[in-house]
């Protein structure tokens, strides 16, 4: 049956054509993944059929009743829930106020004076949480959450709404393998339940383990709605990205030259106690773990930004660095898992976020010069393919893609030693990421040396000349390139 159905879905902004005709429907007890490239239209999609924006054209069914346009109290009222990628809970309140924010069940005493009902809140939350497995108090403020549970909170909020139909926007982008199947076992009883499913991901295997049918946007149009079963991966990259991607994760010839760094007992309590590890010119070492290993930690410490005791050589000399300008200036540079929080200025200019680590390049006397700042960053943006219809547009406008791509350019203007990549394809598309790996290519050719860290286990095994796995805060175990292979990697993450 079929439970949503847009029809000739159009939107333009500025003469710029985003949607162009769009057709989608969802049925009852389906996941039905959505997928394009970033720009591809789906945000706006998923925005109309929230009712956050008002489409050009067309119309929106939903359990055969009309769907307001323009109205999402309304929507949700009829029964459609969207979870953002960035969640909208306030973390000073517990698990049932933020599950009932917004229509929270209220009387009033002698008439007059207004209340809460707290106890009945907590119950009717207690109820969802169980029946999802989520095995979490409604009385638990938010702030103290994993991520992980901080989502099942979101589809609880959908789900007491006596939701429908849950659209999901990347919800596995911070999540660990294991929270990942945790998610997927959720959303399969929600489908057996009969709810429709909207998922939408940049990672294609979670497509083919979850999905039972798949609609491709390219360039605000439908390219595809097949169903998923015997889906073939290299198809349906095609039509997402519009050319063959044969390779999604490039070959690499390169032979290591001199060890750049080297770490021996590298601890900062009680994040990490015993890391080793050495990296030599012109490779990738992926680090590898669960989440809470400590890797992005030991990253952190790396770059001077995390104190920790252990003995670090930097071309074989003593490092003992002192804060990330320190760690810099002796070319060592850490890009962040989270570019929008901690890695980007997102009101200021691309050129100006490019340039903004190395202004005293362009100073003399004191004195900027806008002039060669402005020359400097339009070259590296050239050489990055950072995608962008002026240097002065403010990167928060720019795609995930070319987002990391400006991250890139900016740490490569004074050429560094050893970069560290912290989760370098997160929230980025599958033609962005193949860009990305062909830069990281590019640039251990030219014999910089990369530390990779990263969640994806393809990622790891199909980028990294070793992999270097952690458990709870200790190197499990070093593996070649022609050794690593997901079991043997997922045995040292788990060993013990």
């Amino acid at each position: 049956m079929t439970l949503l159905a847009a029809t000739n879905l159009s939107k333009s902004y500025a003469g710029v054509r985003v949607l162009d005709a769009v057709d989608f429907d969802v049925r009852a007890g389906e996941i039905h993944a959505l997928l394009g490239e970033n720009g591809a239209g789906k945000s706006t999609l998923i925005k109309i059929l929230a009712g956050a924006v008002v489409p050009d054209t067309g119309d929106v069914v939903l359990d055969a009743g009309r769907l307001p346009i323009g109205d999402p109290l309304a929507v949700r009222r009829a029964g459609l829930s969207v979870v953002y990628q960035e969640f909208t809970l306030v973390p000073e309140l517990t698990v049932a106020e933020n599950v009932f924010l917004g229509r929270e069940r209220a009387g009033t005493f002698l008439h007059v004076l207004p209340f809460l009902h707290r106890a009945e809140m907590n119950r009717a939350a207690q109820a969802v949480l169980d029946e999802l497995g989520i095995h979490v108090a409604a009385t638990t403020i938010v702030r103290g959450l994993s991520v992980a549970h901080q989502q099942m909170v979101e589809i609880a909020r959908a789900l007491v709404s006596d939701a429908k139909l849950l659209v999901l926007d990347e919800p596995s982008a911070t999540l660990s393998h294991t929270e990942v199947d945790r998610l997927f076992a959720v959303l399969r009883r929600l489908r057996d339940r009969g709810l429709g499913i909207i998922y939408i991901s940049h990672r294609l295997e979670e497509i083919f383990a979850l999905a039972d049918r798949v609609t491709v946007l390219r360039d605000g149009r439908t390219v595809a709605s097949v169903p998923a079963a015997g889906l073939d991966r290299a198809v349906l990259i095609r039509w997402m990205v519009g050319r063959d991607v044969s390779e999604e994760f490039p070959a690499r010839h390169q032979s290591p030259g001199a060890v750049v760094l080297e770490a021996r007992g590298l601890a900062a309590p009680p994040r990490f106690s015993d890391v080793s590890l050495t990296v030599r010119e012109g490779e990738i070492v992926g680090l590898a773990g669960l989440v809470g290993a400590g890797r992005t930690s030991t990253a952190l410490a790396l770059a001077g930004a995390l104190p920790a005791k252990g003995d670090v050589r930097v071309n074989g000399r003593p490092a003992h660095f002192t804060s990330p300008a320190d760690a810099i200036a002796h070319g060592v540079v850490y890009v962040t898992e989270d570019r929008k929080a901690q890695g980007l200025f997102p009101l200021m200019g691309v050129d100006a976020n490019i340039t903004v680590t190395y202004l005293s390049m362009f100073a003399r006397a004191g004195v900027l010069s806008l002039a060669r700042e402005h020359t400097a960053a339009a070259a590296a943006a050239r050489e990055y393919d950072v995608r962008a219809a002026t240097l002065t547009q403010p990167v928060a406008t720019l795609s995930g893609g070319n987002q990391q791509k400006v991250l890139l350019a900016r740490y490569m203007l004074k050429r560094p030693t050893l970069v560290v990549l912290d989760e370098p394809t997160r929230g980025v598309d599958v033609g962005a990421r193949a860009e990305i790996y062909g830069l990281m290519n590019r640039l251990t050719a030219e014999g910089l040396a990369i530390v990779m860290i990263s969640s994806d286990l393809p990622e790891v095994l199909g980028m990294s000349d070793r992999v270097i796995v952690m458990r709870e805060g200790r190197t499990t175990g070093e593996l070649t390139r022609a050794e690593a292979t997901p079991e043997r990697v997922m045995a040292l993450a788990m060993a013990g």
